[in-house]
């Protein structure tokens, strides 16, 4: 991960933070989901990618430059199982696709499969920050 993340101060602050953002990605991509395939598999993929920056900020370290949403995947390898990463990683690169390259790639089923997991991913990552004393 060399160059791609950089130290900061722990701050239980930033990591809540980033925890209160995943958890209002969640019930904002449910929301979505009967006006948007897309946004609403873009905004669970944003709940996991909050959730994921929170464990980084709890271990002191941040993204650095263009790579960010990368560096987060490479960094959750770390600490979730690598079918989890898969996940993570399928999301984001669908997410990419969707938003940059091709119109309606994203079904209501893909859609409602993303925000399952996406609240799944979110609450594992919870968990290891309960376990590491962060969240109470």
């Amino acid at each position: 991960m060399e160059g791609k993340i950089e130290r900061i101060p722990i701050d239980r602050r930033t990591v809540r933070e980033a925890i209160d953002i995943a958890e209002r990605d969640l019930r904002a991509a449910g929301m979505n989901l009967a006006i948007s395939n897309e946004w609403a598999y873009n905004i669970a993929y944003n709940a996991v990618l909050s959730a994921g920056g929170a464990l980084m900020f709890a271990g002191g370290y941040r993204p650095k430059g263009g790579e960010g949403h990368v560096s987060v995947k490479e960094f959750l390898g770390y600490h979730l199982n690598p079918d989890e990463v898969a996940v993570f990683d399928r999301m984001r690169r669908k997410r990419h696709m969707a938003t940059y390259d091709v119109s309606s790639i994203v079904t209501h089923t893909d859609a409602e499969s993303a925000i399952t997991m996406a609240r799944t991913l979110v609450d594992t990552i919870k968990g290891i920050l309960t376990e590491d004393g962060f969240l109470s």
